[in-house]
C-alpha cells in the first residue's frame, strides 16, 4: 500500500478545457452501445458525443471538467466585493476584495497605511534604533530583512519557531550581481522600479539617485549572503548572543513567542545581517528599508505604486498584458488569504445538508469497511484487530479541514485596502505564533480543488469542498452519491491500509487473478493493458465499488432505481476522451488502465449487476458468479 497522501484529483493544466470551438473533428459518433456489450461506452455515450477532444489535447476527462468548473467558481468568488455564502469567511473575503477593488478609496487611504511605517524608518539615529525598527515592522505586517513562522519539524512533527531570510526584493539571489544578460535587464528594471516608489513617498530629486544606489548596494550584499539551505537550532539565549545586533530576544517577547529553541534558516545570512547593522551607516539602511516597506505595500497603495509595480512584473519581468486591479486583488487573494478563500469557498458552494449527507456517506464507508474486514477469513485476527484499530481512528475530513479556522480576531474596512492587508499578515503570524502550544497545521489542500485523496501518515481521508458537485456528489441520489463518492472513499481508504508482510502476500494472491483479467483488455490495435502494472489500482477501484455497494444497501433497502444509478454513476465518473497515440505512448510506464476498462473491469465482478442490466452469458459484461474477482466483498 502507498505510504504517502495520494490526491485522487490534482489540478490540471486549464489549457486542457480551454480549446478553442474548432475543437478536433470526428466522423459522427455511432450509436451508444447497450449496456451489456460494453457499460462504459453506454453511460457516457452522450458525454463524450458533446465532448470532443480539444484541439491539440492528449485528453480531456469528467475531472477536467470539475477540475475547470472549481477553478471558475474560484475565480468568480475572487473577483466580487459582493457577500455570496452565508458564513463568516464570506463576508470577511468580501470586504477585503471590495476593498481592493475600490480604486479612488486605496488613493485616499495609501499615505495613511504608509505613513507609520515610514515615520519608524525616519526615527532611526543608532543601529539599536534599527533593531527595533525592524522588530516594530514585524509586528506590523511588514516583515523587512526576515520573517518568522512556525514550521513543522520533518523528524518529529513537532513545532519549530524559525527564522527566515527575507531581505529580497526579486525572487531570487540569482538577480543580483548576475553577468546573465537577461538577470541584469531585470536588475536595472528593478532598480528603476524602486527609485520609481522612493520619488512617489516623498524622496527629494536631489537625494533619489543616492537614496536608490544606497538600497540597492544594500540588497545585493544581503543577496550575496545567501547560501546553500542550511539551518541550526539553538536556544533563544544562545541566538541572542549569536547575533547580538539584531536584538532577537526582544523580538521573541515582541511576538509573544516562548520556544525552548529557535531555527535560524541560512545562519550565515544572519551572521552577515548582524555585521551590517553594526557597520553599514544608517542612512543606508534607511533607504533601503523604506524602499523595501514600499514594495511590499506597493499593490495596495496609490495609484503610481500600483502603475509602477505592474509594470515591473507584468511588462518587465512576465512580458505580459498589464492585470486589471480586479485581478490583482484575486491574486493577492490567493496568496496572501488561502484559508479565507478556501473556508469562503466552502461556504458558498457546500450548503449545511450536503455537507451533513457527505459525512453521514463517509460514516458508512468506515462502517462498511470494517464489516469487509470482519467477514475477510483470509486475515487473521492481529491483522483484522489492527486493520480496525486504524478504520475506528481514521478522520474524515470531509468539506472542511480537520479543525476549522476562526476568523473571530480578523476584520477589514471596506475603504482600508492596505490596512486590511497588514490586518491580513498580522492575523496570519498570530495563527503561526500559536501553533507553538496548539499545532493546528496549514491544511495540505484548498477546499477550492477537488480532491478525494487519503492521508496516510495523519490518517485521516479528505474530501474538499470542490469534490462534493457533479460527477462526484450530487446529495439527491443515495444510489449515484454512493456508487461515486462512496466509491471513492473506499478506494483511496484502501490505497492507505497499514499492511504487515504477511497481509500483504495475501492480498496479492487474493488480487493475482485482476492481473490476468486486465491483461486480455486491449488498449488500441494490437496493445493490451499491462494488469501487472496496473493492478493496485484495480484493486483499488474493486475494493472501492464492493465497500460502497456494501455501504449502500446497508443503510437503506433501495429500489431497482437506485441500484441501477449506483452503477451508472461509477461507470461516469470516469468518461475521459484519449488521443489514441497518446493512450499508447503512456502504456508502458501507465498504473492506471485506460478509462474504459477502469469502469468495465470493475462492474463485471459485481454480482448484482448482470441481474440489474440483464445481462446474458456470452456478452462481454456478463461472468458467473464462479469466476468474479472478489476481494473485500
Amino acid at each position: 500500500m502507498t505510504p504517502a497522501f495520494r490526491p485522487l484529483l490534482a489540478m490540471l493544466a486549464l489549457t486542457l478545457v480551454s480549446g478553442s470551438a474548432e475543437a478536433a473533428k470526428k466522423p459522427a459518433a455511432p450509436a451508444a452501445p447497450a449496456a451489456c456489450a460494453d457499460f462504459y461506452g453506454n453511460v457516457n455515450a452522450a458525454w463524450l458525443k458533446a465532448h470532443p477532444l480539444p484541439a491539440g489535447a492528449d485528453s480531456f476527462s469528467r475531472w477536467d471538467e470539475l477540475n475547470a468548473l472549481a477553478a471558475q467558481q474560484t475565480r468568480d468568488l475572487t473577483r466580487s466585493g459582493t457577500r455570496v455564502g452565508d458564513g463568516r469567511a464570506s463576508a470577511l473575503l468580501a470586504d477585503l476584495i471590495a476593498s481592493g477593488q475600490d480604486e479612488n478609496g486605496m488613493d485616499a487611504a495609501s499615505k495613511a497605511a504608509l505613513a507609520p511605517l515610514l515615520a519608524r524608518v525616519d526615527a532611526i539615529k543608532k543601529p539599536k534604533d534599527l533593531a527595533q525598527a525592524l522588530i516594530a515592522l514585524q509586528a506590523a505586517g511588514v516583515p523587512v530583512v526576515y520573517d518568522f513562522d512556525v514550521l513543522r519539524d520533518p523528524q518529529n512533527g513537532q513545532p519549530r519557531a524559525t527564522l527566515i531570510p527575507n531581505g529580497l526584493g526579486l525572487a531570487d539571489p540569482a538577480f543580483y550581481g548576475s553577468a546573465d544578460p537577461e538577470l541584469q535587464r531585470v536588475g536595472g528594471l528593478y532598480r528603476a522600479y524602486l527609485a520609481d516608489l522612493l520619488k512617489f513617498s516623498g524622496v527629494p530629486g536631489d537625494k533619489l539617485a543616492e537614496q536608490t544606489s544606497q538600497a540597492i548596494t544594500l540588497e545585493n550584499e544581503l543577496a550575496q549572503a545567501m547560501a546553500a539551505p542550511t539551518a541550526q537550532s539553538q536556544s533563544p539565549a544562545a541566538a541572542a548572543k549569536a547575533y547580538p545586533q539584531l536584538l532577537l530576544a526582544d523580538f521573541l517577547k515582541s511576538q509573544g513567542v516562548a520556544a525552548a529553541e529557535i531555527t535560524i534558516q541560512q545562519p550565515n545570512y544572519f551572521r552577515n545581517v548582524d555585521r551590517m547593522i553594526a557597520k553599514t551607516p544608517v542612512p543606508q539602511w534607511k533607504a533601503y528599508l523604506r524602499a523595501q516597506i514600499l514594495h511590499s505595500m506597493a499593490p495596495t497603495l496609490a495609484s503610481d505604486y500600483r502603475r509602477a509595480y505592474a509594470s515591473l512584473v507584468d511588462d518587465g519581468i512576465a512580458k505580459r498584458q498589464p492585470r486589471t486591479q480586479t485581478d490583482r486583488v484575486a491574486l493577492l487573494v490567493q496568496e496572501e488569504a488561502a484559508d479565507l478563500l478556501s473556508a469562503a469557498y466552502a461556504e458558498r458552494y457546500v450548503s449545511a445538508a450536503q455537507e451533513q449527507k457527505a459525512d453521514a456517506i463517509g460514516a458508512a464507508i468506515r462502517a462498511a469497511g470494517k464489516r469487509a474486514i470482519d467477514r475477510a477469513t483470509w486475515l487473521d485476527a492481529d491483522a483484522k484487530t489492527a486493520a480496525n484499530k486504524q478504520l475506528d481512528a481514521m478522520y474524515l475530513a470531509i468539506g472542511k479541514p480537520m479543525i476549522p479556522v476562526a476568523f473571530t480576531s480578523l476584520a477589514f474596512n471596506r475603504d482600508q485596502y492596505a490596512a486590511n492587508v497588514l490586518a491580513l499578515r498580522r492575523w496570519q503570524r498570530a495563527r503561526a505564533i500559536a501553533r507553538l502550544e496548539r499545532p493546528i497545521w496549514p491544511w495540505p489542500v484548498s477546499q477550492t480543488h477537488p480532491v478525494v485523496g487519503f492521508e496516510p501518515a495523519e490518517n485521516r481521508l479528505i474530501v474538499t469542498a470542490a469534490a462534493l458537485q457533479a460527477p462526484v456528489f450530487s446529495g439527491q441520489s443515495d444510489g449515484a452519491d454512493y456508487g461515486a463518492l462512496g466509491a471513492l472513499m473506499a478506494q483511496q481508504i484502501s490505497t492507505g491500509m497499514h499492511m504487515p508482510a504477511n497481509v500483504e502476500q495475501a492480498w496479492a494472491t487474493r488480487s493475482q487473478p485482476l492481473v490476468a483479467q486486465y491483461n486480455a483488455y486491449t488498449v488500441v490495435g494490437a496493445n493490451k493493458v499491462n494488469g501487472e502494472r496496473t493492478r493496485a489500482q484495480n484493486a483499488a477501484d474493486l475494493v472501492g465499488v464492493e465497500i460502497a455497494w456494501d455501504a449502500f444497501n446497508t443503510q437503506s433497502t433501495p429500489d431497482f432505481a437506485a441500484k441501477k444509478a449506483f452503477f451508472v454513476a461509477w461507470g461516469s465518473l470516469w468518461a475521459r476522451q484519449d488521443r489514441d497515440a497518446a493512450l499508447v505512448a503512456s502504456m508502458p510506464t501507465a498504473t492506471y488502465a485506460p478509462a474504459k476498462w477502469r469502469v468495465n473491469g470493475t462492474v463485471v465482478n459485481q454480482p448484482l449487476f448482470p441481474k440489474i442490466f440483464a445481462c446474458k452469458a456470452g456478452q462481454p459484461m456478463f461472468k458467473a458468479d464462479k469466476d468474479m474477482v472478489s476481494l473485500l466483498r
